[in-house]
């Protein structure tokens, strides 16, 4: 028996359906199936952010926004092993190196 091979893992119906937004969450956006979506550009403080944008946030600054007007991914992570989230990078500070990168990839 022949298998059927395809580059599709998630039906893209699939993917629409979670990464848009289903849940009003202010300043940050939306909440979907899994994943944060950008609304009226929030979702991550300090930037606006394309719509159809998403993410998954993890403990503390950790993100990984997908920003698919722009065909880019960006990951932040930082080390949340430090004692206590004092210690950690701010979230408006993960949007302004988020800017920072949107500048520099689209003068």
């Amino acid at each position: 028996m022949e298998s059927q091979s395809t580059d599709k893992v998630v039906p893209k119906q699939w993917v629409q359906l979670g990464t848009r937004a289903h849940t009003d969450a202010g300043d940050e956006g939306a909440y979907g199936m899994l994943w944060w979506a950008a609304v009226n550009g929030h979702l991550v403080p300090g930037v606006s952010l394309d719509s159809g944008t998403f993410a998954a946030r993890g403990l503390g600054p950790h993100y990984a926004v997908a920003i698919p007007t722009r065909q880019l991914i960006i990951v932040h992570l930082a080390n949340t092993d430090t004692p206590g989230p004092s210690n950690w990078v701010e979230r408006s500070s993960v949007g302004s190196i988020i800017s920072r990168v949107l500048r520099a990839k689209h003068p």
